[in-house]
């Protein structure tokens, strides 16, 4: 289940709520993608409710393709030949095996990203107000947002993020751990974000083709 609420803050400053979450399952049951978008919120970033809701809707997408399923070959084909296996990587590591995968299914989210906020901005032309606020940066600036997913099928979990947020999974006896590394860069009210200039080396993962499945996400 996933819910996203507009705040006290944001009621008072009239602000759209920014952020957006998804939670599908398949209709077997036997894959889930969980995903949190946290548009960002200072007056700079005039759309990050449309970014964050494009970004999340984006990546559904993005892993319903990349997930094996009846009729179609498996893109994470690797993952599948890694039982036994758990990593985890602060940055996409290029040119290995993983890494080539996983390089795919983030440009692919990202680029189809970039394409739906410009078109958002063609078709909803900017105000004035917004024009104001955006202070003469990229149109990107406009749409920022952080993205955060975890994808289980039957035979392994993986999961990824940009930007901040903490990514906790439960074990049977409650005991938490964070499955994705966190982002040095990320302190305070700074994040790395969609919006920055090349975000894709940005990306952090992980993935368990153990088997061994979290309780709780």
């Amino acid at each position: 289940f996933a819910t996203s609420v507009l705040g006290a803050g944001h009621i008072r400053d009239k602000k759209p709520c920014q952020d957006y979450s998804i939670a599908w399952q398949s209709k077997d049951s036997g894959s889930v993608v969980l995903i949190v978008c946290d548009g960002h919120g200072s007056d700079t970033y005039v759309r990050s409710d449309v970014g964050s809701r494009l970004a999340a809707q984006i990546t559904l997408e993005a892993v319903k393709e990349f997930v094996p399923r009846k009729g179609h070959t498996p893109n994470p084909e690797w993952i599948v030949g890694q039982k036994g296996q758990v990593q985890a990587h602060e940055q996409v590591n290029y040119g290995t095996g993983e890494g080539k995968v996983f390089e795919a299914l983030f440009e692919t989210i990202y680029r189809t990203w970039l394409d739906a906020i410009e078109q958002d901005a063609q078709k909803n032309p900017f105000t004035e107000e917004e024009t104001k606020r955006l202070k003469g940066k990229k149109l990107v600036k406009a749409y920022g947002t952080t993205l955060m997913a975890y994808v289980q099928t039957p035979d392994y979990w993986f999961a990824f993020q940009i930007g901040d947020g903490r990514m906790l999974a439960a074990d049977e006896d409650l005991k938490w751990r964070q499955l994705v590394p966190w982002d040095e860069a990320c302190f305070l009210n700074q994040t790395t974000s969609l919006c920055n200039t090349d975000p894709l080396p940005l990306f952090r993962y992980a993935f368990d083709g153990t088997g061994n499945f979290p309780s709780a996400v």
